[in-house]
């Protein structure tokens, strides 16, 4: 996003991957123990992902990749989710996507390489708050 212009609205995303990059240390350590076995998969297929983006070095390809990498990542959480969706917050989900939004009015460029993740974070996101209010509501209160 930086190399392609878009300035301010890089640096939401930059800290971001930070948090994430933080809190998948803490899960390791103090995470939900339950891991299933197709989620060391999709960590590889994740993982594998970026060999191409190490390869291109181009900034349209390497977002491309990025959102296939982050809506592979997704899936563990769905399915987490849809199981015990009383362990995720949805106001973290919901929080993302006005974030995602106010990337989109914050950037100084508008190009694929700038504008696709946020689209496909507020898609991704939109989709798991629906999720985590329809479950929670169909399932009784513990």
């Amino acid at each position: 996003m930086y190399v392609k212009g878009a300035g301010v609205g890089a640096i939401p995303v930059l800290v971001s991957e930070l948090f994430t990059i933080s809190i998948f240390v803490l899960a390791l350590r103090y995470g939900f123990r339950s891991i299933h076995p197709t989620d060391h998969i999709f960590l590889v297929i994740a993982l594998l992902g970026l060999i191409p983006w190490f390869i291109t070095q181009d900034p349209a390809v390497s977002v491309v990749i990025t959102i296939a990498i982050d809506a592979v990542s997704f899936v563990p959480t769905i399915r987490k989710s849809y199981h015990f969706p009383r362990t995720e917050y949805v106001a973290l989900f919901g929080a993302n996507v006005v974030r995602h939004v106010l990337i989109l009015f914050s950037l100084e460029a508008y190009n694929i390489a700038t504008t696709l993740h946020s689209i496909a974070m507020i898609l991704l996101n939109t989709g798991m708050t629906l999720l985590l209010l329809l479950r929670k509501r169909e399932l009784p209160e513990i």
